[in-house]
């Protein structure tokens, strides 16, 4: 028995220095789960971030049919000879935002881009905040221009 002994410490040092390994493998094993699962994570930043900007421009787009509805009601109204200056001037400003919000939607479009593929997490997410922050605005505007055109349809069409 004493002859196998050196072999069997020699095995059992083996064995320890396997099970080390495999600890380290482990380690390491985890490390780039938690990486990979951080990277995705980051990644979804950036796709929520889109989905959220896109979930705006969604609750305000379908809006362009309404101003638009009452931008023409509008007009036909400016064209009643019966309507005071003060009056056909009031209507001339609330067309004027009406299309400066609809110019708004329009050019907010046509800018509006999702970040390339690649491009830093932190540029991308500041670039989707300014333009969720601009699709607000032109929401904001749209509201706002079409609910004064509604009080003067309300007011000249009785």
């Amino acid at each position: 028995m004493l002859s196998n002994q050196p072999a069997l410490i020699q095995f059992v040092l083996k064995l320890q220095q396997i099970r080390r390994m495999m600890k380290t493998g482990y380690r390491i094993s985890v490390l780039f789960i938690l990486l990979a699962a951080f990277s995705c994570a980051a990644d979804h930043a950036v796709d929520d971030a889109y989905a959220q900007v896109l979930a705006l421009h969604d609750e305000v787009m379908p809006q362009m049919s309404t101003m638009s509805g009452l931008e023409m009601t509008l007009q036909e109204i400016v064209k009643d000879s019966t309507i005071s200056q003060s009056g056909l001037d009031s209507l001339q400003q609330c067309l004027k935002a009406l299309g400066d919000a609809e110019e708004g939607m329009w050019e907010w479009m046509n800018q509006f881009k999702k970040p390339e593929t690649g491009t830093d997490k932190n540029e991308a997410l500041r670039y989707l905040e300014t333009k969720k922050e601009s699709i607000k605005m032109v929401g904001t505007a749209m509201a706002s221009s079409m609910e004064s055109a509604q009080k003067l349809v309300d007011q000249y069409k009785k």
